[in-house]
This record gives C-alpha cells, structure tokens and sequence, in this order.
C-alpha cells in the first residue's frame, strides 16, 4: 500500500491512449476502477482499467469479462 499518488489519474490517462487503438472499433467504453482511481485514498500502485468491448455478436454489446 501506498499513499495516493496524484500521477495515478494520468498513468490513467496514459494507459487508455495506449490501448485504446489496440482494441480498435470494438472498444465500446474504458473505466477507471480500483482504489487508484479514488482521491486521497491509499492504494496498491496499480492502475485498474476495465475496457468494454463489442464482440459483434447479434448487432448488440456483448462485453467480454
């Protein structure tokens, strides 16, 4: 555990970019999760990202857990 980090936010930020265009046309939506994401609040230094992604299945959104 470690004290919050106000870099977090853009490693945050950072991480999305450099994912975003790998997952391409079926990135749906990108979430900042886990205890980084909440200012102030002591936190193991791991940035939590939950991408939704579209599978193309039925013309619908399919996220993939």
């Amino acid at each position: 555990m470690q004290p919050y980090n106000s870099q977090w936010p853009q490693k945050y930020a950072d991480e999305t970019a450099r994912l975003t265009p790998i997952f391409g046309a079926a990135m749906v939506e990108m979430h900042y999760v886990a205890s980084t994401a909440v200012p102030g609040l002591a936190a193991k230094p791991e940035i939590g990202i939950l991408a939704v992604i579209s599978t193309g299945l039925a013309g619908g959104v399919d996220p993939i857990a």
